[in-house]
């Protein structure tokens, strides 16, 4: 009998736990759509995503095509330090994927990129 009941308290907190969690995605979604980009940012980061989604490293650099200004604003907006607070950090899943980035041969500056748009959740039409 205790175990079944140490079962159901596992499941609610767990359930609870998965609730708060998309609650917060959602939050989360709601502010990255409200980061102003341009048309031409938005391209830059939706192409470097896609050729990402796919496995690919992009054979053509989509951020050059992009004003200095525009690449440091991009760069600014994937940043750790852009996210707010309230969403948490997530340090150690920047690192990890950053790294894992860099190994499968992206260039530092595509492989911050998606990690900010992975993390931040910034730029992608998929959300």
């Amino acid at each position: 009998m205790v175990g079944v009941f140490a079962l159901a308290v596992i499941l609610v907190i767990f359930i609870s736990i998965a609730l708060l969690i998309r609650t917060r995605n959602r939050r989360l979604d709601k502010w990255a759509r409200s980061i102003p980009l341009t048309d031409s940012q938005q391209s830059a980061l939706w192409e470097l995503w896609q050729n990402f989604k796919a496995g690919r490293i992009p054979e053509v650099d989509p951020l050059t095509r992009l004003s200095p200004y525009d690449r440091e604003y991009i760069n600014q907006i994937c940043s750790a330090d852009f996210r707010p607070l309230e969403f948490g950090s997530s340090n150690t899943v920047r690192m990890s994927q950053g790294l894992s980035l860099l190994k499968r041969g992206y260039k530092p500056e595509h492989a911050a990129i998606i990690v900010g748009m992975t993390i931040n959740r910034v730029g992608r039409r998929d959300i």
